[in-house]
């Protein structure tokens, strides 16, 4: 979708296999090999190679735990919708993908090992045990202060890479872009566009980094407090717990 708007708008031209490394600060914009550009935002992902160029002083660090990824064919046994599984130090999220016949499993856990059903039973385990060739991804977050120099900025996972556990790495990314585009509008010079959409989108990525350390705390609960959570959750009434994220979803 993203794709195909990019190529209706007569004013933006899409390359492939174009490696930037290296950009230079010129006196009125950036130069990437002899091309002369207004702006760059890097929008490369959590290993990007550009963050270094932008904040030096950004971290990536290490969660401990990896999330595995497979993908089973949809059966008859009702998990169309997303459904987390919890146990202690480990949860498995599984969602339908789309318009396709499949669910797609995240099993969260600290082990170097793929996953294997000995942490769950009935539906859960059952999925765990029908798929294969699962796939790796250590979880990471990014810690950047600054997320711009000179007329080089950087949004998502680039800037502010956070744990999947709301799901919303994504969406802060798509949200990075519309604040960015209406900052770079409303602000006297890009330089001023640049600082106001930090000021803007910091305090909510923060926010929303907090949940997904949350929600993996409530969902890896062991001992006594997973015994609170399973006697208090299925009595919170369901409008309760949507209202809880209106602050997210209806932002």
């Amino acid at each position: 979708m993203l794709l195909a708007g990019a190529n209706a708008n007569p004013l933006i031209k899409v390359r492939t296999n174009w490696w930037i490394n290296r950009v230079n600060q010129i006196a009125d914009g950036i130069e990437i090999e002899e091309e002369k550009f207004d702006l760059l935002i890097a929008a490369d992902g959590i290993h990007s190679s550009l963050r270094a160029q932008i904040d030096p002083d950004a971290t990536v660090n290490a969660d401990g735990q990896t999330a595995w990824r497979a993908t089973v064919p949809l059966s008859g046994n009702g998990q169309s919708a997303v459904s987390v599984f919890v146990n202690s130090g480990t949860h498995l999220v599984t969602y339908k993908m789309g318009a396709r016949p499949f669910l797609n499993l995240v099993y969260v856990s600290g082990n170097d090992r793929p996953p294997s059903a000995q942490h769950f039973g009935g539906i859960a385990g059952e999925l765990i045990n029908a798929a294969s060739d699962w796939k790796a991804w250590p979880l990471a977050s990014v810690e950047s202060k600054v997320w711009h120099n000179g007329r080089a900025g950087m949004i998502g996972d680039a800037a502010h890479a956070m744990t999947p556990h709301a799901a919303q790495g994504g969406a802060m990314a798509i949200e990075d872009a519309v604040v960015l585009a209406m900052c770079l509008k409303t602000s006297s010079t890009i330089e001023a566009g640049l600082t106001a959409f930090q000021v803007k989108r910091l305090p909510r990525v923060s926010r929303v980094k907090a949940l997904s350390a949350q929600n993996r705390a409530i969902y890896q609960m062991g001992g006594l407090p997973s015994y609170g959570r399973n006697f208090v959750t299925p009595i919170i009434p369901v409008s309760v717990l949507l209202k809880r994220l209106d602050w997210l979803y209806g932002w």
